[in-house]
């Protein structure tokens, strides 16, 4: 009769002690209060996250969601099942009474850590569904694909931090006392908020360093790594208009333009013109004819030879202007786009007009903040255009280009006003504000001057060599030698740099400022808690910096790899130990 009993309890199926593990934790009240906070909590963040008009604030707002939900909510409710299973319920002989079952301890391990992992893994995928669920119904049914990609990068590093978690709290719970597990777990909470801090002490002393290259160039570490880091997003499309900036990144690079010449060489202007806007078909072909009368002389320019000394102040000018290499306007920009059929002038066309459209919501007064750009691409057909003086028996000179820009800058800013200005008057207004406004020349020389900054400095730096015995480069390589080793061993901050890394930014809020000539924020959505991979500049064989040098970091998956060998070695010592402790 006793045998048959024993080897009832023998057969005691998985399921069944799976259901007695559940029961047992459920009647813990702290367990379920764990788990509504982690429920709540996704709820709460779903609602907020609709408010978020942006990606780079959804992105800020669910890293800092994300931080506080693994390293303190989940961790906190991992710590109290391991307490629970293998503290508690020891104490109070459960398992004892379990095994004397003839329960093996290696099923019955299995089955409470299946379960504690179940636990976490419901936890994070209710998380994951919540939060993309309640966005998209409050949405009005639009999926939201940044916060899905941002979720989805959550939802697989929560899984394998859970399973490193457990198994690492196990270990400990095993190896010290309870109070000493509580300590150390504590101080391991406080190590997540702090291991990036030395990457922070880095950048800042880096804003101070400055690297000089063999032609005497100055060039300080910051803007070194803003110029890499723009190439790497838009070599690899993870920048706004991807792909009008990846064509003009790349004709500026081909073509070797220098910032200092851009816009004096006329052979530079002419090639832009030429060879990559005229490629896209934006360029008239025909020129732009303008003829307007009633205009008043306001001023006129001292010693100025080619103006007739019988010309005043107040006579009546009639203006026969031809312009030539016009850009086109916006509604043929759309309709060009539309029409287009090889789908990489396409999609750049697209890009430009919606940019167009952008920047034009960005200044009160487009023509009148950017009036300065309102030059290069001006080209004058000399041997067409005049000014008539109909106040002096139609006297005629010729129209030159430094008569139209202070006509021009003097209507919109009263700049220029001992040049040759006209009165500000209806005429003079319809002149400058209509038939001199070109809103797509503006929106190209606005990005010209967004991407000549940084192409020129790209040149620069991988053309030139480093003065590596400079004091600065110097100090550059030791600390970032120190910070490199550093990382290595930190492996809170390589854990998290598994998901900054693939849960990335919101790459579509990757773009210049607008008021600022060429100024592009990479790092705005970066959490100063989490760690994100770092690369140092690497040199070639000439002390020149390399172009791919971006690519020079630890690969996230390091830390996955040496942390999940740990992990599995915490896995296999813990079997071994529960299965050699007195539970009596």
């Amino acid at each position: 009769m006793m045998d048959n009993k024993s080897f009832l309890y023998k057969s005691i199926p998985f399921r069944i002690l799976l259901l007695f593990n559940i029961k047992n934790i459920f009647n813990e009240l702290v367990f379920l209060i764990l788990n509504l906070i982690l429920l709540l909590s996704s709820v709460v963040f779903a609602t907020i996250s609709n408010f978020f008009k942006e990606g780079s604030t959804l992105v800020v707002g669910f890293n800092f969601y994300v931080l506080f939900y693994i390293s303190c909510l989940l961790f906190i409710l991992i710590l109290r099942m391991v307490q629970f299973f293998y503290h508690n319920k020891i104490e109070d002989k459960t398992i004892f009474i379990a095994l004397s079952n003839q329960v093996s301890r290696n099923k019955l391990f299995i089955s409470q850590w299946i379960l504690m992992f179940l636990v976490a893994l419901i936890n994070i995928a209710s998380t994951f569904i919540l939060i993309n669920i309640f966005n998209f119904i409050l949405a009005g049914f639009n999926l939201n694909y940044l916060l899905l990609r941002i979720t989805t990068a959550f939802l697989i590093y929560g899984i394998i931090a859970s399973f490193i978690l457990i198994n690492f709290i196990l270990f400990l719970i095993f190896i010290f006392s309870l109070q000493s597990t509580t300590i150390i777990c504590t101080l391991l909470l406080s190590c997540t908020f702090i291991a990036n801090l030395p990457v922070s002490f880095q950048k800042t002393n880096e804003k101070n360093m400055t690297v000089k290259f063999k032609n005497n160039q100055l060039l300080t570490v910051t803007d070194l790594y803003e110029t890499f880091d723009f190439q790497k997003y838009v070599n690899q499309n993870q920048i706004k208009y991807n792909n009008l900036s990846k064509y003009i990144n790349d004709q500026f690079l081909a073509s070797k333009f220098d910032f200092n010449s851009f816009n004096v060489d006329e052979n530079i202007i002419n090639q832009r013109i030429n060879n990559i806007w005229s490629t896209l078909g934006i360029i008239n072909s025909t020129a732009y004819e303008i003829k307007t009368s009633n205009l008043t002389i306001r001023s006129l320019p001292q010693n100025e030879s080619d103006i007739p000394s019988n010309w005043s102040i107040g006579d009546k000018l009639t203006i026969d202007l031809s312009l030539k290499n016009t850009f086109i306007s916006l509604e043929e920009l759309k309709i060009l786009g539309a029409n287009e059929t090889e789908a990489w002038k396409k999609q750049i066309l697209e890009d430009l007009y919606s940019f167009s459209l952008f920047i034009q919501t960005q200044f009160s007064d487009i023509q009148l903040e950017k009036a300065a750009l309102f030059n290069e691409f001006i080209f004058i057909d000399d041997n067409l255009s005049q000014i008539t003086n109909v106040s002096k028996s139609d006297s005629t000179i010729k129209f030159k280009k430094d008569y139209l820009l202070s006509m021009y800058n003097y209507q919109l800013n009263g700049t220029y006003k001992d040049f040759f200005t006209l009165a500000n008057d209806t005429y003079t207004y319809n002149f400058v504000r209509e038939q001199l406004n070109f809103p797509l020349m503006i929106s190209v020389r606005i990005l010209e001057q967004y991407f000549i900054k940084y192409t020129s400095r790209f040149l620069l730096i991988t053309n030139n060599s480093v003065l590596t015995d400079s004091a600065d480069w110097s100090t550059y390589i030791r600390s970032r030698t120190k910070l490199n080793i550093f990382l290595y061993f930190n492996l809170f901050n390589g854990m998290w740099s598994n998901y900054t890394y693939y849960s990335g930014y919101s790459y579509d809020d990757f773009w210049f400022l607008s008021y600022s000539d060429s100024k592009i924020v990479f790092d705005e959505q970066q959490n100063i808690f989490l760690g994100y991979p770092e690369y140092t500049l690497k040199l070639d064989e000439n002390n020149k910096i390399l172009p791919n040098t971006h690519n020079n970091y630890i690969n996230p998956m390091f830390y996955i790899a040496v942390l999940l060998i740990f992990s599995l070695f915490n896995f296999s010592f813990v079997i071994f130990k529960f299965n050699r402790i007195d539970l009596k």
